[in-house]
């Protein structure tokens, strides 16, 4: 991550570190992207490919499967899956939550 200073505002931008170190004779990528789009991209992505209802289904369907065993896992890797998936159901929910409250990314907004 870079920061540019205008003033009294600052600009964040994710970058390539190497080229900013070592030049454009080690790294030909000079490409900047502002930090606020890319995170927004990242978040519309997320939200597109990984928020369906069928792709969080199939994977707490499978982890029953494991939790039950019947993915041949033991019970110490079934007691372990039982805590990962209590962790990742509350972070899907303070994501969709925080997505709920935020509304679209900026990238999908009309202006106006």
């Amino acid at each position: 991550m870079r920061r540019r200073d205008h003033g009294r505002k600052r600009a964040f931008f994710y970058a390539c570190s190497t080229y900013r170190r070592r030049g454009k004779a080690i790294r030909a990528n000079s490409d900047e992207v502002p930090l606020a789009l890319a995170d927004d991209k990242v978040l519309a992505t997320i939200e597109q490919d990984l928020l369906q209802p069928q792709v969080v289904e199939r994977a707490l369907a499978r982890t029953l499967e494991i939790l039950k065993g019947e993915g041949g896992a033991s019970a110490a890797q079934r007691e372990l899956l039982g805590a990962d998936l209590l962790k990742i159901e509350k972070e899907l929910e303070n994501l969709g939550g925080a997505i709920a409250q935020a509304g679209p990314p900026a990238l999908f907004r009309r202006a106006g």
